[in-house]
Order: C-alpha cells, then sequence, then structure tokens
C-alpha cells in the first residue's frame, strides 16, 4: 500500500511530538553549583565554644547542641559576595505598585524604603539573656531572631532623616563641636547638641546639607563636617547620599529558574532532620540595616537522605516562617515564597546532641524544558500546521479553477444519487414482486486506481460506472452508490441464472470499456449476487451478498453468487 507525502509527513510529525511528551521529563537538568564558590562566604553560629570549625578548608563543623540552651539553634550560614551589584533607584523614582522595584536607566532598580526605628524595634523581642549583645551595641540573638537588649542602646536611639543613632555616652566624643561623635564604631549623637533632632529646631539631612569645600571639616570621620555656622556632608563620607548603603543594597542569589537544590552533605549525629533556610532580600519590606527582616523560608531534610548520597530538596517545599509574617504589615501579602534576591541559605539544628556536618557541594537544579512548555509548544505546533495545510489545499483549489484544469467536480456529480438508506426503502417498494435479486458490484484496485490518479478522477470514474449500470439494466431499480467504486443494483422478478447472466454481463462491459478521456483508464469490477425471497430479511440478504463480492474480490475481475 502506497502513501502519499503528506500523509508520511503527519505520520513522522504526530510521532516526533510523542517522543517530545514523553521524552521530557527524562532530558538532563539544568545545574548550577552555588558552593563551593569563589563569591560563597560561609560561617557559623551558635552559643560560644560549642560551634567550631573541624577543617574550614573542607567546610567541615561541629556542633555540641544541648537542651539547656532552650530555642537557640547552632548553624552554619552561606552568603554571596562579588556579585553583579543590583541597582539602586534615584530619589527621583517612586514605587508606584509598593513591590519595591522600579524602572531607571533602561534596567531595574531597587527603590530603597527605610524601617522606621519605632517599628522596627515593636517588631523584635527583647533578649532574655543579657550576654545576648556581644559587641554592646544594644541587639543580640536569641530563638533564631534578632532581638533587643533593654538595657542596652536600641532603648537610647534617636530618630533623625538619615537613620537612628545612639547618643553618645560621653561629650567628649564630639571633639569638632558638631553634634556628632564615634563611639563603639559607629557614630552617635550628642544629647543636646545642634545634631540632636530633639531640640526645638528642624533637622539637617544629609539630602538638605550642602558638601563642604574641604574634608579638614571632619576630624572625627563621622561623615559630617562644620563651615559656614552650619553642618555640611564630607563627600564620599558615611552619610553621603551617593555613597550610602542604600546604593549598595544586599545582593543575592536568583533562584526562580530552578525548581529545586541538591546537596551533597556529610552528616554524622543522631538528628533525624537538618533545617535548611533561605532568606530573601525585597526592599518592599526589607531594610539592610536590619538583617533578621529578610524574608525567611525554611524547609527540613532527612538525615537518612544524606547519609544515602546527594539529597533533593523542591524549593515548593518551603514555607514562611509565622514568626517573620506577624513582623509585616501586610502578611497576607507577603506570605508567599520568593527566591529572586536569596542573600543567605542556613542550616541549623534544634535537637540535642553532638552533630558533625561537612558540606561538599550545593547545587541549583532545574528542568531544561518544562512539561508545562512542552504541552504548549505542540499545541501552538499543531495549530499553525493545520492552519497551513488547510491555507495550502483552499489556495490549490482556487488556483485549479482559475487556471481551467483539473476542475473539481459539482456538489451534484460528486454526490451519490442514492445511499444505504434508499437502497431499503427502494427494495420495501419492490417486495410483494418476489423474488428480488441484489447484486453488490465493486471496482477492483481502487486504492491503486485513487494514489495514482487523485480523487477527482475517482468520483469522475462513479459518475460513469453508474451511467453505464443505467444504460445496460433499464427494467431494474436506479443502481445505488454506496461507496467509492461500490455500487448495489436490485433486480424484481429475478431468478438466479438471471442474476447470473446480468452480473456477467455487467463485468465484461466495464472490462471493454474506456473511462475518462483525458487518462483512458480501463477498469474490472468484481459482482455478487443473491435472491431475496418473501421469507428473508432484508439484511440477511446483503450480509449474502457481501459474502459473495467478497469471494469475487479474492480472484479480481469475476462474478460469485450466493444461494439463499
Amino acid at each position: 500500500m502506497k502513501y502519499s507525502a503528506l500523509t508520511l509527513l503527519k505520520f513522522v510529525l504526530a510521532l516526533l511530538s510523542l517522543l517530545m511528551l514523553v521524552g521530557a521529563p527524562f532530558l538532563p537538568p539544568i545545574t548550577t553549583t552555588l558552593h563551593p564558590s569563589a563569591n560563597t562566604v560561609p560561617s557559623l553560629y551558635g552559643p560560644a565554644d560549642l560551634v567550631t570549625w573541624l577543617d574550614r578548608s573542607q567546610h567541615s563543623w561541629r556542633c555540641e547542641y544541648g537542651p539547656e540552651f532552650g530555642d537557640e539553634h547552632c548553624g552554619m550560614v552561606l552568603s554571596w559576595e562579588n556579585l553583579e551589584p543590583i541597582a539602586a533607584c534615584s530619589r527621583k523614582v517612586a514605587d508606584h505598585d509598593g513591590d519595591g522595584w522600579d524602572w531607571e536607566n533602561g534596567r531595574s532598580c531597587i527603590v530603597y524604603r527605610q524601617i522606621s526605628t519605632s517599628s522596627a524595634n515593636s517588631a523584635f523581642p527583647t533578649c532574655t539573656q543579657p550576654d545576648a549583645d556581644i559587641d554592646g551595641d544594644g541587639w543580640g540573638w536569641e530563638n533564631g531572631s534578632t532581638c533587643k537588649v533593654s538595657d542596652g542602646k536600641s532603648d537610647n536611639l534617636v530618630t533623625t532623616a538619615e537613620g537612628s543613632w545612639p547618643y553618645c555616652a560621653e561629650s567628649d566624643s564630639d571633639p569638632d563641636g558638631d553634634g556628632w561623635g564615634w563611639e563603639n564604631e559607629q557614630s552617635c549623637i550628642v544629647r543636646g547638641s545642634s545634631a540632636d533632632p530633639n531640640l526645638e529646631r528642624p533637622s539637617v539631612s544629609s539630602a538638605q546639607a550642602p558638601y563642604c569645600s574641604d574634608a579638614a571639616t571632619d576630624p572625627d570621620g563621622d561623615g559630617w563636617g562644620w563651615e559656614n555656622n552650619r553642618s555640611c556632608v564630607v563627600s564620599g563620607g558615611a552619610v553621603d547620599k551617593h555613597n550610602s548603603p542604600s546604593d549598595t543594597l544586599p545582593i543575592g542569589i536568583d533562584m526562580t529558574g530552578y525548581q529545586a537544590l541538591r546537596f551533597y552533605i556529610q552528616y554524622e549525629g543522631r538528628a533525624e532532620f537538618v533545617r535548611v533556610y533561605l532568606r530573601n532580600f525585597n526592599p518592599a519590606y526589607a531594610d539592610q540595616q536590619l538583617p533578621d527582616s529578610t524574608k525567611f523560608m525554611s524547609a527540613t531534610l532527612l538525615t537518612d537522605n544524606l547519609k544515602a548520597g546527594p539529597a533533593t530538596l523542591s524549593l515548593s517545599n518551603f514555607n514562611v516562617a509565622q514568626w517573620w509574617l506577624k513582623r509585616v504589615d501586610k502578611p497576607r501579602l507577603y506570605g508567599a515564597t520568593e527566591f529572586n534576591n536569596i542573600v543567605l541559605l542556613g542550616f541549623d539544628y534544634v535537637e540535642p546532641g553532638v552533630h558533625k556536618m561537612q558540606l561538599d557541594k550545593i547545587e541549583l537544579v532545574g528542568e531544561r524544558i518544562s512539561q508545562v512548555t512542552v504541552l504548549y509548544a505542540l499545541c501552538a505546533f499543531w495549530v499553525i500546521f493545520v492552519a497551513i495545510i488547510y491555507s495550502w489545499r483552499v489556495i490549490a483549489v482556487r488556483l485549479s479553477r482559475n487556471s481551467g484544469t483539473a476542475t473539481p467536480p459539482t456538489t451534484e456529480q460528486a454526490t451519490p444519487r442514492r445511499n444505504r438508506t434508499d437502497l431499503e426503502l427502494a427494495y420495501h417498494v419492490i417486495q410483494h414482486v418476489t423474488p428480488v435479486g441484489l447484486l453488490l458490484l465493486e471496482v477492483d484496485h481502487l486504492q491503486s486506481i485513487k494514489q495514482h490518479c487523485g480523487s477527482s478522477i475517482c468520483e469522475s470514474l462513479n459518475t460513469e460506472l453508474q451511467d453505464l449500470i443505467t444504460e445496460q439494466q433499464s427494467d431494474s431499480i436506479e443502481p445505488v452508490s454506496l461507496d467509492e467504486g461500490k455500487f448495489a443494483i436490485l433486480l424484481p422478478g429475478a431468478n438466479l441464472a438471471r442474476l447470473e447472466l446480468v452480473a456477467e454481463s455487467l463485468r465484461t462491459e466495464v472490462a471493454q470499456r474506456t473511462f475518462n478521456k483525458e487518462l483512458k483508464l480501463s477498469i474490472t469490477v468484481s459482482v455478487g449476487f443473491t435472491l431475496i425471497s418473501e421469507h428473508d430479511s432484508f439484511i440477511q440478504a446483503r450480509q449474502r451478498a457481501e459474502w459473495a463480492l467478497f469471494q469475487a474480490m479474492k480472484t479480481r475481475n469475476t462474478i460469485c453468487g450466493s444461494p439463499r
């Protein structure tokens, strides 16, 4: 059996589509190494002297975690440095939709939103242990989050246009008399000085103050000077808005194009699971001066999986911590996970015991082609393909009509004069003239003729055959076209001898005649026949005639009768 080029093309395309659909999940995933990397900065945290490096070069560490530490955890955290910076928007850009992002200078930029100290202070709990404040800045770390020491400097902060600053403990911290001093490795404000915003006069911000003409006006190096009886900003200093921390926002890793994290970790200990957490920085809710304001998302990793080999953790398993949601103004708005700017990745333990971990490798894993993308691509391809085939056929028909060649048959020519229902109705009209003869005639090798000559030739051949049968058997009921190249003939008052004679006459006439004036086709037919008595049902008689035709088609160009 021969097939057209278009049929073969459809088959090949359908096979390729099936292979794409089935094979897409088996494509090798996209992997990106997060650790070890030149940009990775590992560090440990937890109770002093109980969290130590075993081999820093191999990122191997030990944590002896006891129940006496309460909710305080021990763990390891990874951050990144020397990444491509994200530009901060200038002060002229407004974040209209409140998502923390805008567009400036042909690229995305972050709109920095400083969180007021009053709301920040109220958002964090008070430290239960005074020694939680290691550096004496009034802030500590307990229960896995930032806390403020009640008697520390967090209760002695003053808010200015530039941010929150502590009052100086000693007045001689301000040698130049500009109201600013330097204590505990940070700037401080001398209470009651010209820089104290609680005085009954407007405060001067770095955005409003002029630049100093000489850096020597800032002897203490706090970024502020004194000229012309007013404060001025030292260009490039600590409070210069063009060189302020808001222009160097935290830079992280964009994980939105990936689906999972793969960990290569060697673990020793009795913990059933390790908590893995991510922190995402978004200026819509986070402040770079408050590390705990970054969104906290965590998931658990079973240690049994780590011992078995590389363990994969889907990003969909991460959830936003409830304690973090309570500290933002709109928890429902920010309740979804975010992975577009991950600034920290950490591990910690919450089960007592001795834990040893060696972090060998961390990879980001993503699908090369997602199943959804494959489905959309295949749907789009087949819609376009069907549209092209349909358009091509319409254009071909119009061109053939315009050229006057190979004109398709008209509707009257192509449509069979009768169908199977008409055949049965015709029988019921003449069934009283018994017996009735039924002949089935079919063209031999019709599919071969159709492949070589086309559908239009077969349709015209159908019409010519119908006309020939009508001419030869004027006393019969008009022949019924059952299918392409197949006809049924009813002969009232016939017998088997007459049926055999009519069948042979039709077979001989068709074999001797030439069809289609242009192609001059020579064809043959096979004929099957039977008699329908008054006790027969029409369906049974037609089945006998079909069987006789089938026997004749085995030899081709012959006739065969079926007795009652």
